[in-house]
This record gives C-alpha cells, structure tokens and sequence, in this order.
C-alpha cells in the first residue's frame, strides 16, 4: 500500500496481522470471568456508561445486564466529583458499588467522599 508520498507501508488490516480466534465483536472478557462453573451460577455483566445531554448536563446510568439499577445526575455532584467519574478510577467505583447493591445517589455520594 502506497501512501501520499509513494512510500510503501505494511497491510496491517491484511490477513497475515489478523488473529482468527477473536471476533471484531469481542466483549473482553473470557467465559471463565463470567461463568463459575463449579457454582453453576452465571454473574451479570455490570457496565456503566456516561451520557451528555444538551443542556450542558451530563448523566451515568449504571445497567447489570441490560437492567438499569442507578442513575447519577451531573448536576447534583460537584466538580471534583464529576473529576472524578471521569476517571478510570471513578467507574471502577461505580462498576464496585453495583456488585455491592448499592441503589441509591446518596450512598453512592457518600462512599464517593470516602473513597477520595
């Protein structure tokens, strides 16, 4: 493949670079995180996903499989907790206080200031 320049650069989207045991739909996580055999039990999928709204308001929903368990209004949180959410850390938190059972804001916020 020939770039602008006509200088020759690898296919990496050729078949010699793909790995075949994935699929391009991949969740990332192997059936042995999700399935304890010796249990029989199979654990929800736990994901939190952050949406900005056109108000300049933002919003986390928290879903276990596709059930929603907790939304976290924006607008109720303070910057450096909004910082926060914003973080790797912050959904980690969050993905840990669902496992929990936490179901409301004001046990999330107040674990949120101990956390910090």
């Amino acid at each position: 493949m020939l770039n602008k320049n006509n200088i020759e650069r690898p296919n990496i989207y050729g078949e010699e670079y793909r790995d075949n045991s994935e699929s391009k739909f991949s969740s990332g996580k192997s059936d042995d995180d999700l399935y304890h055999e010796e249990d029989n039990k199979v654990l929800p999928v736990i994901r939190v996903k952050h949406y900005n709204l056109p108000n300049n308001d933002e919003k986390w929903k928290i879903f276990s499989d596709s059930k929603v368990l907790i939304v976290i209004e924006g607008k109720k949180l303070t910057k450096k907790e909004r910082a926060f959410l914003y973080t790797i850390d912050g959904i980690n938190f969050l993905i840990g206080q669902a496992k929990v059972g936490v179901k409301a804001f004001q046990t999330i916020k107040k674990e949120m200031k101990k956390h910090r």
